[in-house]
């Protein structure tokens, strides 16, 4: 017996008090010597003095008082602060639909939610497979011109958000960004059809210009010997030296371009049809055309109504 005593007082010595040893502390100091006092290692109950049994009191109540406190719903405030704190994801709709255009639906996470069902919400929403590889996100802020970045994994989630919270902190005032989602190869959308061409003859008459271009250099005849219009190939000419005195001027549109561009816009007048006709008569810029005059212009119509008319009396 005094054996096992003098064993449990070699026991209490070699218990180092320095800050690295995990008993260090006087409250497990104190809970070891106990355990061993239940062992019957230690002959006695370890001294405690009046700090010691004030710290455990303490530390014993504050336990109890935190299993016996009930869990606190979030109020509406808090809430709505929680709430503010989600980012905005722009997600496109019917990139993949040929016959509608894209649109875009609002959808707000938080970095708090699973990275993966985000990735899958975003994906189901677009009505894409799911391992779809041309998605991409770039932020509201960021220029359209400039390239998006990947959007393959939950990774590129993270980055996202990532990059959201430090734009929105940059600078004095917060900012309201967005991720904008991207299909980076959508399926391109069928141009509109073209409008129908049953018409009346009467309406045809009023809606389409003739479908020959007869350009006339002769005056009617009662300005014959009175007024004949300059010739245009000249009026070119003389653009050509004035132009070449300015070099401030835009560059000369093609009336090939123009014709062009006016038929994309009105398919059923059919303006195309006139370019071989002008680059004969020497228009091949819009600015040439700019010298045609009124009483050329209606040159323009006047052998082609004659001969509807004569088509018409047969």
């Amino acid at each position: 017996m005094s054996q096992s005593r003098s064993g449990a007082r070699q026991e209490t010595r070699r218990s180092p008090t320095s800050p690295n040893n995990p008993l260090s502390s006087t409250h497990q100091r104190t809970r070891a010597q106990t355990a061993a006092y239940l062992l019957g290692i230690r002959p006695e109950l370890p001294n405690v003095n009046d700090e010691e049994v004030s710290c455990m009191n303490a530390v014993q109540i504050f336990y109890e008082g935190m299993a016996d406190q009930p869990i606190k719903e979030l109020t509406a405030e808090q809430y709505q602060d929680t709430k503010l704190d989600k980012i905005e994801f722009q997600v496109p709709l019917h990139t993949t639909d040929t016959n509608k255009s894209t649109t875009y639906v609002d959808r707000l996470h938080s970095e708090s939610e699973s990275q993966q069902d985000i990735f899958d919400s975003i994906k189901a929403t677009m009505d894409v497979p799911d391992k779809y590889e041309h998605l991409g996100w770039r932020l509201s802020t960021a220029c359209r011109t400039d390239p998006p970045h990947r959007l393959l994994t939950v990774h590129d989630i993270d980055s996202a958000f990532r990059d959201a919270r430090a734009a929105k902190t940059s600078g004095r005032q917060c900012k309201k960004i967005a991720i904008v989602i991207i299909n980076t190869k959508p399926t391109p959308k069928e141009k509109p059809t073209k409008q129908r061409t049953s018409i009346s003859s009467a309406s045809e008459q009023g809606l389409l210009p003739p479908g020959i271009l007869v350009i006339s250099d002769e005056a009617p005849v009662g300005q014959q010997g009175n007024f004949l219009p300059q010739s245009l190939k000249r009026t070119y000419a003389l653009y050509l030296d004035s132009d070449e005195e300015s070099s401030n001027d835009e560059p000369s549109q093609n009336i090939t371009d123009v014709m062009t561009s006016i038929h994309s816009r009105y398919p059923a007048m059919n303006f195309r049809q006139y370019d071989g006709k002008l680059k004969d008569r020497g228009i091949l810029y819009l600015s040439t055309a700019a010298h045609f005059d009124e009483h050329s212009r209606r040159q323009v119509w006047s052998e082609e109504i004659r001969c509807r008319y004569s088509k018409g009396a047969e």
